[in-house]
């Protein structure tokens, strides 16, 4: 298993993966460093041009932006049929050919992870109303036993249940790739580096290192995962007024490996600085319904350079990416 997701700023040594596939996915081989960048969007020869692989929905040879299917494939959207945060979203993902996945991570009383998006389970539906998980209450208030019989829920009236999953399991799936964490609770000034540190244990156990990142709001989390090791983004959702140099020295000044800023933030000038200061950038496409506007903003930040791209739209973010390898 010798194919890595490199994120595309350093040289990473890439072997494309072989024509009858692989076992246990890919491994994201994230290099430190900005030397030895590789300038074009594609590494690795042979695949699909979109980077589809056979059997592990892992590229074939390594291309940017990443497809990173958001809460698996179970983004927030009315009629989707996959429970969002839960090992059958994850799985689907991977079968609509995403490179990766990004997970929402809320920690119950007794230090177990869950891949949920929201604390107050009661949370529903933005599109419909429809409620996201079967069970009330709050995650972080509950063990983990407490939680045994709650299932996730999907956007559909006629979609997919599942069991509540840790991220253990996530951990342990062979073929996921990128896995990108947002860690809910990494905001508070003493639980939040703590939540950090507890999860570089299973991190570490599971030897997924190599092939995660944490989104983190807070430069105290960051420290904490930094110092276990392990690749951490600051997660922005606006500029509120701060330049692109600033927002650069945001990230630099965490030590973290580089942005998670929205799309809206992420355009050739941001990507420049973010460069010069030797970091990556994984940003999140929150359009829901596909077409020529999902097409044209997906397709900006391919040109810019991104290296990883969430998205709920696998399938049309692929065939995007796919077009602009061709017309290179």
């Amino acid at each position: 298993m010798l194919a890595a997701c490199c994120l595309g700023w350093v040289g990473c040594g890439v072997e494309p993966l072989p024509a009858d596939g692989v076992d246990g996915g890919v491994e994201a081989g994230l290099e430190d460093g900005p030397e030895g960048g590789v300038d074009g969007q594609r590494v690795g020869d042979g695949g699909a041009p979109d980077g589809g692989a056979p059997d592990s929905g892992a590229p074939a040879d390594v291309v940017r932006p990443l497809v990173l299917g958001h809460r698996g494939a179970g983004w927030n959207r009315a009629g989707n049929p996959y429970p969002e945060n839960s090992m059958l979203a994850v799985r689907a993902a991977l079968e609509m050919g995403a490179d990766g996945v990004e997970i929402d991570l809320v920690k119950t009383a007794d230090d177990v992870f869950v891949l949920r998006h929201d604390d107050h389970m009661s949370v529903r539906s933005l599109d419909d109303g429809r409620p996201r998980t079967s069970c009330g209450g709050q995650i972080t208030r509950k063990t983990w036993a407490e939680l045994d019989g709650c299932e996730a829920l999907s956007h559909a009236e006629d979609g997919f249940e599942a069991p509540l999953d840790r991220v253990e399991a996530l951990l342990a799936e062979p073929g996921v790739g990128l896995i990108v964490l947002d860690v809910k609770n990494d905001g508070f000034e003493i639980e939040g580096p703590r939540s950090v540190a507890l999860l570089a244990e299973l991190i570490a156990d599971a030897d997924a290192a190599d092939r995660v990142v944490l989104m983190l709001y807070s430069a105290a989390a960051i420290a904490v995962g930094v110092e276990a090791g392990l690749r951490t983004c600051l997660k922005r959702h606006a500029a509120n007024g701060a330049t692109v140099h600033e927002m650069t020295a945001a990230v630099v000044e965490t030590d973290a490996w580089g942005s998670c800023a929205n799309a809206t933030l992420v355009d050739g000038p941001f990507m420049d600085s973010l460069r010069g200061a030797g970091l990556g950038q994984i940003t999140y496409l929150q359009i829901d319904d596909a077409g020529d506007r999902f097409d044209a903003a997906f397709g900006e930040l391919a040109d810019v350079g991104a290296d990883g791209v969430i998205t709920g739209l696998i399938t049309e973010a692929r065939r995007v990416r796919a077009a602009r390898l061709q017309s290179r």
